[in-house]
């Protein structure tokens, strides 16, 4: 297990951000099952602001703001869908160091009674970092991983696709597939966005054009 690794497991266990129902202007696609481009500050999502992170509008698009080092913040859209999804946004790091990550969750639930959860990450970092991971009870589990380094725009947007559909987990970056797995371990549950940090802190992404489909 590489060293990156390990930091990312430590700093997946400390934080969970969930926001409420978020909607914005129907696309007109039959297949679309959620959309926001972040126009509207009552579509839902989270808005706050505390010693660890910041969450909120911002220039029409939505700011995910990691203060610090060895930290993820993730938003949730807690709307009922269906376990096979393809996800769409537009990501770019405003500020902070290139060793970050940043991307969007697939099957996130919660099991109020253990106070664990369950999901899959699927993310890329400024530096050409990709990974699909697995949290199965609250323990993160690398499903694969990759160094992407001619795909990923360290300071401008990216536009990151994942597709969870049945055991399929597939990751593609700026319209090219970066990773796929295999896992069946989690079958269904909410979508949401995601950024972290690992030594550094004061990562600062922008999200926009957030878009869930059937696959």
């Amino acid at each position: 297990m590489n060293k990156r690794l390990v930091v990312f497991i430590s700093a997946i266990l400390l934080a969970a951000l969930a926001c409420s129902f978020g909607g914005s202007t129907d696309l007109g696609g039959a297949d679309v099952l959620f959309q926001d481009d972040f126009s509207s500050t009552g579509s839902g999502w989270d808005r706050d602001d505390w010693e660890n992170g910041l969450t909120d509008y911002a220039n029409d698009a939505y700011r995910i703001y990691v203060k610090q080092p060895q930290y993820d913040i993730w938003a949730l859209v807690d709307k009922s869908l269906p376990g096979d999804v393809k996800i769409e946004v537009d990501a770019t790091k405003t500020s902070g160091p290139d060793v970050n990550l940043f991307g969007v969750i697939c099957r996130y639930s919660e099991n109020p009674d253990a106070q664990t959860f369950d999901f899959y990450y699927l993310v890329v970092g400024s530096d050409g970092y990709a990974a699909i991971i697995l949290i199965d009870d609250s323990q993160s589990n690398l499903l694969t991983e990759t160094f992407t380094t001619d795909v990923v725009n360290p300071n401008s947007p990216n536009h990151i696709s994942a597709v969870c559909n049945g055991s399929s987990l597939v990751l593609s970056v700026n319209g090219q597939q970066v990773l796929s797995a295999e896992d069946s371990t989690v079958a269904s549950g909410d979508v949401g966005l995601v950024a972290g940090t690992f030594d550094e802190a004061n990562v600062d992404v922008s999200f926009d054009n957030f878009v869930v489909t059937q696959p």
